[in-house]
């Protein structure tokens, strides 16, 4: 990220667009009309949530209009459930919110190279199965990448990611867009004018596609241009992102990686986040998750089989606590 912040006065966005996609509710302000976007409202108040809810029904995903990696956003499944989000002071009116009708958990996360009217793009799954033990908060367990989806969605994505970069005018540069999929219809949940913090664009997509979207961008910002062409899909890998993730307020131990030297050869990205010692709880946010693993293998079921079970292994580790 350095190279690129390095080169980033030679980036050509509009200034708007920048504003647009850094405020929420400015971007569904601007593309409700010309894409699918979830029912919202800019809310101050419980009175005007449950205003909203009745309209349009719980559940809801209330969230701020400029966070990232899933800060304060809350997913709210009936009346006492808001109710109780407040008397536990989970959630506060300090700044207004938005509130937007929920879609659907079948969530798919798409980060792009624009070039003119074409694009480099990798489709991952994000994985939301364990999300009920967090709730209310909506945390993020990784996904599989590339996406487990027809040539038909993805086609759509594809035109859609195009669409959205027209209207903000970019004519190059990074552009990531969480999408939520129900009957076949696609809606927008966020769009970014950066790549993912998972690491896809670079490590994933040097792995699966053979060259980094990260790598590509830079050599544009050096050179001035760039051939998307050499982005090609290897159809004999795939890889799953599954994060390691304490259960409970618990102090990090020193992690024993046996099953890592085990696994190795099949092994991307491995790390922690967290110190020996360090105080960890339940996450709120992704900033809480406690380290991630990526694992590639040609065959999908025993790529997501080898991280479920290092995933397994590792977090058992961290919530493990001594009678």
């Amino acid at each position: 990220m350095f190279e690129i912040n390095s080169f980033l006065n030679q980036s050509n966005y509009p200034k708007k667009s920048v504003e647009i996609t850094k405020n929420k509710y400015k971007f569904y302000k601007n593309f409700s009309k010309k894409i699918n976007i979830p029912k919202y409202k800019l809310v101050k108040n419980i009175k005007q949530i449950l205003i909203f809810a009745q309209k349009y029904k719980f559940p809801i995903i209330l969230k701020p209009i400029d966070s990232s990696g899933s800060k304060d956003v809350l997913f709210i499944k009936n009346k006492r459930d808001l109710i109780k989000t407040i008397k536990l002071k989970i959630l506060s009116f300090k700044k207004k919110k938005l509130v937007q009708k929920f879609i659907s958990w079948h969530q798919i996360s798409a980060e792009a190279l624009i070039n003119d009217d074409k694009c480099a793009l990798i489709i991952s799954d994000r994985n939301y199965k364990d999300t009920k033990k967090f709730h209310p908060y909506i945390i993020e367990n990784g996904g599989n990448i590339p996406a487990k989806i027809t040539s038909i969605l993805k086609k759509k994505i594809e035109v859609l990611i195009l669409k959205i970069a027209k209207e903000l005018k970019i004519k190059f540069g990074p552009l990531k867009l969480d999408l939520a999929i129900k009957k076949k219809k696609i809606f927008v949940i966020e769009a970014t004018i950066r790549f993912g913090g998972g690491r896809v664009a670079h490590d994933i997509s040097k792995k699966i596609y053979n060259y980094s979207l990260v790598e590509l961008y830079i050599e544009f910002l050096k050179y001035g241009f760039v051939s998307i062409d050499k982005f090609k899909y290897n159809q004999d890998v795939h890889c799953v992102n599954i994060f390691f993730i304490a259960n409970k307020q618990i102090r990090m131990k020193l992690i024993n990686i046996d099953i890592i030297k085990r696994f190795r050869k099949n092994i991307l990205i491995f790390y922690l986040t967290k110190k020996n010692r360090e105080l960890v709880n339940k996450p709120k946010w992704h900033g809480d998750r406690c380290g991630m693993v990526t694992v590639f293998h040609k065959n999908y079921s025993k790529c997501s089989f080898i991280a479920k079970k290092i995933s397994n292994n590792i977090t058992s580790q961290i919530n493990y606590q001594k009678n």
